[in-house]
């Protein structure tokens, strides 16, 4: 969990995804605030990972390159 980066972070840093970030954050009834994310690499895609920073349960997914 070190290594995670706060939620809020990825709206600025991916403003033309920032309506599908919030849209995904919305369904998880969480704060930004409270989430932290981590990107993930699939075999032929990436994704961006969505945790609770106490826990480290995923939280949500959503296929955005967060690397």
């Amino acid at each position: 969990m070190q290594v995670a980066k706060p939620v809020a972070t990825l709206k600025t840093r991916f403003p033309l995804q920032a309506a599908a970030v919030e849209a995904v954050i919305s369904q998880t009834g969480r704060s930004p605030d409270a989430l932290v994310y981590l990107p993930m690499v699939g075999r032929k895609s990436f994704w961006t990972v969505l945790l609770d920073p106490a826990t480290a349960d995923v939280v949500a997914f959503m296929p955005l390159d967060s690397f």
